[in-house]
């Protein structure tokens, strides 16, 4: 995975936890008992997960983590159940685990049972994917492919669900099966051939394979579908660049909002 990719995750993940763990909103309570269709990870594995999280803390910050979760453990109404989990996942992710906030993202999306909320989830698994050697990284995969199961069962229509899904078989390719994540993108793209998302995402795999005048047609494709996503013009001048055509990068260049 390249490092815009890694940078268009992390600032997707942050805006959703920023929106879902940081305002204090009240939440639409969906469902007051956890989804049905989701299965739970063994109970052994979640906690050798936070106990080995743990013991990377300092003591003070441990304490702190103590005291949320004390807070969750002691908590009654659902509201208070959804505040605690907020902090925990929010807790986690300020520590740059990703994997445990994780796992309080899911306990969220089991007590809310809202698209949004397993979107989030798949997507905190998702960042934690970004550390090869992690040992959990099954988990995290298993986990985020689960969410975004989850996310498409409650709403069929958001195809952003199902590209995101494809990219965790992106981001950790299957052993045996390198090729999932890629061949579910481009059936994604045959059903939805003008949905610039997974697009872009075909554009991305390109760059990542040095296949520039792919890249190059499909960022074209993007623009022209949504013009408005300046962005896409970064994308299009890094693909022209590794094409060597300097003059059009320079051109697309101009036009990247981080320029």
């Amino acid at each position: 995975m390249t490092k815009k990719q890694l940078i268009a995750i992390g600032a997707t993940v942050t805006l959703l936890l920023l929106m879902f763990f940081g305002l204090g909103t009240k939440p639409k309570i969906e469902n007051e008992g956890p989804a049905m269709a989701s299965k739970s990870a063994p109970k052994e594995e979640l906690e050798n997960i936070l106990k080995s999280g743990r013991e990377g803390l300092k003591d003070s910050i441990q304490q702190k983590e103590a005291v949320l979760q004390k807070a969750f453990v002691e908590s009654g109404t659902t509201e208070k159940k959804f505040k605690s989990l907020k902090g925990l996942a929010s807790f986690w992710y300020e520590q740059g685990n990703s994997g445990i906030s994780g796992i309080y993202a899911k306990k969220i999306a089991e007590l809310l049972n809202t698209a949004e909320s397993w979107q989030i989830a798949g997507t905190t698994f998702r960042i934690a994917l970004q550390s090869p050697n992690d040992l959990n990284a099954g988990f995290y995969q298993s986990q985020a492919q689960k969410a975004f199961e989850q996310a498409i069962k409650l709403d069929t229509a958001n195809i952003g669900y199902k590209v995101q899904e494809a990219m965790v078989f992106v981001d950790r390719p299957e052993e045996g099966n390198p090729m999932k994540g890629i061949l579910m993108l481009r059936e994604l793209n045959q059903k939805y051939p003008k949905n610039a998302e997974v697009i872009v995402q075909l554009g991305r795999l390109s760059i990542k394979t040095g296949q520039w005048q792919k890249a190059i047609d499909r960022f074209t494709q993007a623009i022209a579908l949504e013009p408005q996503e300046k962005s896409l013009n970064c994308l299009l001048a890094e693909a022209y660049a590794g094409a060597g055509n300097t003059a059009e990068a320079d051109r697309f260049s101009k036009k990247c909002p981080r320029k």
